[in-house]
């Protein structure tokens, strides 16, 4: 970032940085950016030498970790899935706006990046959600009274229905309240 009292000399050198930066975002090589972004899709849904779904694998070590974190495997698993959309829409994002600065070409990378998506979700859906536990347990929340022990409370929902929210209180007694809702087609919730 070039400084308010930065001098011409300086602003320069940081806008020749920035076009440095973009042009090596936006090169279409084997060693760029986009084929970067492909290869992060192709390793999240297992097209890869292995075979096997880098999701399958953080799935599996998230659901071994549950044991001591709380929350549901799924809602884990989807938090997860979540931040790795969210990264290669930012990445996405940032491509598109590195290629306004070189003043090159519009793509319009949103069917790329819908049918990575896609293809990552029904992953998910697949070969991923069948395998994990739809409970939700917080063992480190509250003591129960007389025992060293930590509570655990173990909430699962109905056949046909996913788990949507949670509110918990702490007045004079905890109370945990679950809300769930009737899954629809493609993992929507009525």
């Amino acid at each position: 970032k070039a400084k308010k009292d930065g001098s011409p000399a300086d602003i320069l050198d940081e806008l020749t940085e920035l076009t440095q930066l973009a042009g090596n975002v936006t090169k279409n090589d084997v060693d760029g950016f986009e084929f970067y972004l492909n290869t992060f899709h192709d390793v999240m849904v297992g097209n890869n030498l292995f075979g096997r779904s880098a999701l399958k694998t953080a799935s599996e070590l998230i659901a071994k970790e549950n044991v001591k974190t709380s929350g549901s495997e799924v809602g884990n698993v989807y938090n997860f899935l979540i931040v790795l959309t969210a990264l290669q829409a930012k990445a996405f994002l940032t491509l598109t706006t590195c290629r306004k600065l070189l003043g090159l070409a519009d793509i319009d990378y949103t069917s790329i990046m819908n049918e990575h998506l896609n293809k990552e979700k029904e992953e998910f859906r697949v070969n991923i959600l069948p395998t994990l536990f739809n409970t939700f347990s917080n063992p480190n929340y509250a003591k129960v009274k007389g025992s060293d022990e930590d509570a655990k409370m173990i909430v699962e929902a109905k056949p046909g229905y996913a788990l949507v929210g949670f509110e918990i209180s702490n007045d004079s007694i905890t109370v945990l309240k679950a809300y769930q809702a009737k899954l629809k087609q493609e993992d929507q919730v009525d």
